[in-house]
C-alpha cells in the first residue's frame, strides 16, 4: 500500500464512516480497486481510530459534560452507552474472525455479493426514514439503548452504515434527531476504541514485520480523521433538515454497480 493509496482511503473514510453509506463497504471496494491484499481488517481498524479522534474532537464539551456529570454522581448516560456497547463488543470478540474471512476478503466473490446485498438492505433502511414521523421524545431508556446497540453490531457487517442503522433504529423508535444523532456519536466511541486497541495486539507481529506499513497507516489515520471532523457537521445538517434519505439513492446505486460487477449483467 503506497503512501498516496493510504491518503486516499484516509479521505474515503472520513467521508464515509459518518455519512450513511457504509464506509467498511467504501473501503473494500477501495482495497479491490487498489488491489491492496492485507487480509485481515487492520487497515479499517487503523482509519476507523482517525475518525473516532474526529469524533472526539467534535464532541468535545459534550463528552465532557457527561464525564462531569459522572463525576458527581449522575450514571445513566454512561451506564446507556456500555449497554449499547455489549452487542457489538460480543459480536467483535467471539466471530471478528470469522468476519474477517467472509466479510473482509477481496479476493472471495462471495464477500463482494454480501456487500451487495447489504448495500440495497441499506438503501431499503435508509429510504424507509422519509416516511419516518419525527418525535421530539428526548430520553433515553434501556428498551431503546438496546435496540440501538443491537443495530450497531449488525453494522459490524461491511455494507450497513453504523452511523445510518443506529440513527435510523433511534428515530423509528421515537427518539427526537438531536438525541438519536448525538447518541450514535457517543456509542461509537467506545467500540472504536475496543477495536483499534484489539487490532494493535492483534497484529503488532505484522507492523512488526512489515515496517514499510506504518507510514502509510498513520497517513490514512491523519487524513481519515481530518476529513471526518468536516463532514460530521454536513451529516448532522442533513439529518436535521430531514434530508437523510437521499443517501438511500447512492446505497441503491452501489448494490447495482457491485451486481453488474459480479455478474456482467
Amino acid at each position: 500500500m503506497s503512501d498516496l493509496q493510504a491518503i486516499i482511503l484516509g479521505i474515503i473514510q472520513g467521508i464515509t464512516e459518518f455519512l450513511p453509506i457504509s464506509s467498511s463497504g467504501h473501503l473494500i471496494i477501495a482495497r479491490k480497486l487498489f488491489n491492496i491484499q492485507i487480509m485481515n481488517s487492520l487497515i479499517e481498524v487503523t482509519l476507523h481510530a482517525g475518525t473516532l479522534m474526529s469524533i472526539l474532537y467534535y464532541f468535545r464539551e459534550d463528552i465532557i459534560k457527561e464525564c462531569k456529570d459522572f463525576i458527581n454522581g449522575k450514571f445513566d448516560y454512561f451506564q446507556q452507552i456500555i449497554l449499547g456497547t455489549i452487542p457489538a463488543a460480543l459480536i467483535g470478540l467471539f466471530f471478528k474472525e470469522h468476519i474477517d474471512k467472509i466479510f473482509f476478503d477481496i479476493n472471495n466473490i462471495n464477500s463482494i455479493n454480501y456487500l451487495m446485498i447489504n448495500y440495497f438492505i441499506l438503501a431499503f433502511i435508509l429510504l424507509a426514514i422519509k416516511f419516518c414521523n419525527y418525535s421530539n421524545f428526548k430520553e433515553l431508556n434501556y428498551r431503546l439503548v438496546i435496540f440501538i446497540g443491537i443495530a450497531q453490531a449488525i453494522a459490524l457487517l461491511p455494507g450497513i452504515s453504523r452511523s445510518g442503522l443506529t440513527i435510523c433504529v433511534a428515530l423509528f423508535l421515537g427518539l427526537d434527531k438531536k438525541s438519536a444523532t448525538k447518541f450514535s456519536f457517543m456509542l461509537a466511541i467506545p467500540i472504536l476504541f475496543l477495536v483499534t486497541i484489539d487490532s494493535i495486539f492483534s497484529n503488532y507481529h505484522m507492523i512488526l514485520n512489515h515496517q514499510d506499513l506504518i507510514n502509510p497507516l498513520l497517513l490514512g489515520f491523519i487524513f481519515s480523521a481530518l476529513t471526518g471532523y468536516i463532514v460530521i457537521r454536513l451529516m448532522i445538517n442533513m439529518i436535521n433538515n430531514e434530508k437523510f434519505w437521499y443517501f438511500s439513492i447512492y446505497c441503491f446505486c452501489i448494490g447495482l454497480l457491485l451486481l453488474v460487477y459480479n455478474y456482467g449483467l
